[in-house]
């Protein structure tokens, strides 16, 4: 694989390779070796979990068809499998920083480079997490060699689950399931781009924009610089000082920079009540006089609320119009093998349909052209964790009868931090108009209340929901004990219609 030059973010995706582990392999001391050849590897694709690859091969049939799916064994998929690829490092990417981000590995993975471990299964761990490595020391210029050892979901762990909206993957969709790119840039990253706005209702003339990111510094220097933005024919700009390691959230907002007042704003509508209007947001970091790293996002401008009525029901508001959300339930392909245009067509049946919005029962998507699309097209999503972890026979453990599985405080460290990953991650779509942290239960109280700080340090802009079994719900789903949440209350949701 060849990088393309004079880029700051490379997609690894093409030319990866695919085995299982076991005996007739060396370790990934060897197998992180440039030039290594094996016999027997699938050619894979990331992302791309291990059975898809294995469809896509020939080894199994059709899962979709028949009975097929029933004929796929599960006992491949309980040993680790071996993602491999190379690429090339040009010699003036040698003197900048290079980060390694990882979106999505089902469930844990050693990871080698150039035969180092950078990092084993106890750090790189959870499907939900998402992880950012300085390789630099590790790298070549020239040819240098990836090697993860990917190992799968086992029960008790916090893994995708489908629930039953789907059967289960017979491999539990184990693999690299979300992307894997080299970031380049001058010792200081820019993440995380996201703009918070505030708009006077209900005229909507003038729109107040609040600029976010983070910044993080990988090495022991501290550094300034200057942020420098623009939205459309606006251009704003911060000085930023940034300590040794330093993790820096960074705000640029209306009372510092006028231009990021607008008056006559196009507004993001849902598409049943207007148009969908998107702005870009252009973010460049410069020290030493020279550009270090750079990011852009689409965002849309639109105010959400949530009400709740006499009868303790929970309403929206979208820029300040009362909505009746009609929508439908959202879940990935079996395989997590869903395209760019079955996603399209998907999405364009929704807007046929009349439906303002869809629910993701789980945070799905092995990109974010499900996010993008609906944010083009003007689709609602209620966005959150599925009830998978809330019941034993889905989770693989006991749990709890109030909270389900996530009690335990390394759960609740594990599950709290893969939601802040994801909130990141998802946070600047304007389509997303709600956050669910559960679904027929409610967080135990140290994890919501974990969420709560998540919600007030990156995304005050937007309603959550402490459950979506709530107001009407509680006799089917837990008995007689009532889903209110001790930290938060009701969440209002009928979820029986």
């Amino acid at each position: 694989m060849i990088t393309q030059k004079n880029e700051s973010r490379y997609e690894l995706r093409m030319g990866w390779a695919l085995h299982p582990a076991g005996r007739d392999l060396p370790g990934g001391d060897t197998l992180s070796q440039p030039g290594w050849r094996g016999a027997n590897w699938y050619t894979s694709e990331v992302p791309e979990t291990v059975l898809y690859t294995l469809v896509r091969h020939g080894v199994y049939e059709n899962p979709y068809h028949g009975m097929n799916l029933q004929t796929i064994p599960t006992e491949p998929f309980q040993i680790a499998w071996w993602y491999r690829t190379e690429f090339t490092l040009h010699e003036e990417y040698t003197h900048r920083t290079v980060l390694l981000e990882l979106d999505g590995i089902n469930y844990s993975a050693n990871l080698w480079l150039n035969g180092s471990l950078l990092a084993g299964r106890e750090q790189i761990l959870g499907a939900f997490r998402q992880f950012q490595l300085d390789i630099t020391p590790f790298l070549h210029e020239g040819a240098n060699a990836l090697a993860v050892e990917v190992f799968p979901p086992q029960p008790g762990d916090f893994t995708i689950g489908f629930v039953d909206w789907n059967p289960p993957a017979p491999d539990g969709n184990m693999g690299i399931f979300r992307p894997v790119r080299l970031h380049y840039c001058d010792g200081v990253s820019l993440q995380h781009p996201f703009v918070k706005t505030d708009v006077d209702l209900p005229h909507l003339r003038t729109a107040w924009l609040t600029v976010q990111a983070e910044l993080r510094n990988h090495n022991g220097q501290a550094r300034q610089g200057l942020l420098k933005g623009r939205i459309a024919d606006r251009s704003f700009e911060k000085t930023i000082h940034i300590g040794p390691e330093e993790r820096l959230l960074v705000e640029i907002t209306p009372d510092e920079c006028p231009e990021l007042r607008i008056d006559t704003p196009r507004i993001w509508w849902p598409h049943t009540l207007g148009n969908p209007e998107l702005y870009d947001l252009h973010l460049e970091w410069w020290q030493d006089g020279a550009l270090a790293d750079q990011t852009q996002i689409a965002f849309g401008i639109r105010h959400v609320e949530d009400r709740v009525d006499a009868e303790g029901h929970k309403g929206f508001t979208i820029n300040g119009v009362p909505l009746v959300i009609t929508g439908g339930g959202w879940t990935d392909d079996l395989l997590l093998g869903d395209t760019p245009e079955s996603i399209d067509a998907q999405l364009r049946y929704v807007r046929h349909m009349h439906l303002n919005s869809i629910r993701l029962e789980g945070i799905w998507g092995k990109d974010q052209t499900l996010y993008d699309l609906c944010d083009r097209y003007g689709i609602l999503m209620m966005v959150g964790w599925s009830c998978h972890w809330e019941h034993e026979q889905y989770v693989g453990k006991v749990v709890d009868e109030r909270f389900g599985g996530v009690h335990e405080p390394e759960e609740i460290a594990l599950v709290g931090q893969s939601w802040e990953d994801q909130l990141l991650w998802l946070r600047h779509h304007p389509s997303i108009y709600v956050w669910a942290v559960a679904s027929d239960k409610v967080p135990h109280p140290a994890l919501e209340r974990r969420y709560l700080q998540t919600f007030e340090t990156y995304d005050p802009s937007r309603p959550y929901l402490c459950s979506t079994g709530g107001v009407g719900s509680e006799q089917k789903i837990i008995g007689t004990e009532v889903i209110v949440s001790e930290v938060s209350g009701s969440s209002g949701i009928k979820m029986l219609g």
